[in-house]
């Protein structure tokens, strides 16, 4: 196993330089080396993690450790790390690889900027609201109706 490993390109790339993508192994190195794996994250059905194209990154399961698997493949593709995809998302979408690299991406998501599912809907993110009262137009007001009651000069 290990001469072709070591007479195999992308394999003695990934030796060198560690887990990463633009690689395309054939058919025939995937076969021969049972440990060579890639990393690659589909859209979900319900709408919850969609993003465009995604580069796969490939690894040596027996080889790389899961962090750096993890930390490369969010390398290559770092519109799933921009705010805009939910923590738990990428936790289940890494649980459906392997046991291995969902514990790696829960080790290390807090090093990324990643919001928690709806944090952009749910108002203890927003800060406090302002609104604008219906009666007189006066606005930044925290309470409509404590300042109808109290403060309007129309009531």
């Amino acid at each position: 196993m290990y001469d072709v490993r070591a007479d195999n390109e992308v394999v003695q790339r990934l030796l060198d330089d560690g887990p990463q993508g633009g690689l395309e192994p054939n058919a025939g190195t995937r076969r021969q080396v049972p440990e060579l794996r890639r990393v690659y994250l589909s859209s979900s059905r319900h709408g919850t993690f969609t993003v465009g194209n995604l580069t796969a990154v490939w690894y040596l399961a027996e080889t790389h450790d899961p962090e750096r698997v993890v930390r490369a493949f969010l390398e290559e593709n770092p519109q799933l790390v921009d705010g805009t995809n939910a923590k738990q998302a990428l936790t289940q979408k890494f649980a459906n690889h392997s046991l291995e690299l969902k514990r790696a991406w829960q080790n290390i998501a807090d090093e990324f900027d990643v919001r928690t599912p709806h944090a952009d809907r749910d108002p203890s993110h927003m800060g406090p609201r302002k609104m604008t009262c219906g009666i007189c137009g006066e606005d930044d007001l925290p309470d409509v109706a404590s300042h109808i009651r109290n403060d309007c000069p129309e009531t």
